[in-house]
């Protein structure tokens, strides 16, 4: 990214208690428009509760800085963050650079029943309590009621 981009970003972050959140689950940049709600439900996955009014104040930032347009929704359409042109070409070439930062992974496969199989990618340095909060998560994941198997395979 850009110094200059950096340094509006830094600018937006100091600014707002939360825009620091807010602005991790927005970043990476996957689409060109990003809404309230999207920023919203990233955060409560992350265990962080958001006031929509927050996301909507730093939206206005952003957009106050040149990084993108501020649009309330209007006729079924989503308020949103419309990114600028050039955060969207910095960022992109940031992902297509390799970061020293950026965490070594391991990917994983899982047979899950006979005829599915789940792969994950995770960070090679895992801790215990990652490989918690991650195992929690997907007890949280089925959807209906079927048959359930106890260990003993009944």
């Amino acid at each position: 990214m850009s110094t200059d981009l950096e340094r509006s970003l830094e600018k937006i972050m100091a600014k707002s208690k939360v825009g620091k959140g807010i602005l991790e689950v927005m970043i990476p940049i996957k689409e060109d428009v990003t809404d309230v709600d999207t920023v919203r439900n990233k955060l409560e996955l992350k265990g962080r509760s958001v006031e929509r009014s927050e996301v909507i104040e730093l939206f206005k930032e952003v957009d106050r800085n040149g990084l993108g347009r501020y649009v309330i929704g209007r006729r079924g359409r989503p308020t949103r963050l419309e990114w600028a042109r050039t955060v969207l070409e910095g960022h992109r070439a940031m992902q297509e650079s390799p970061s020293e930062d950026a965490a070594e992974t391991i990917r994983h496969r899982y047979v899950l029943r006979p005829d599915f199989d789940v792969e994950f990618d995770l960070p090679s340095d895992l801790t215990k309590v990652e490989a918690k909060r991650l195992s929690e998560f997907i007890t949280t994941l089925p959807f209906g009621i079927g048959k359930e198997v106890d260990n003993n395979g009944s």
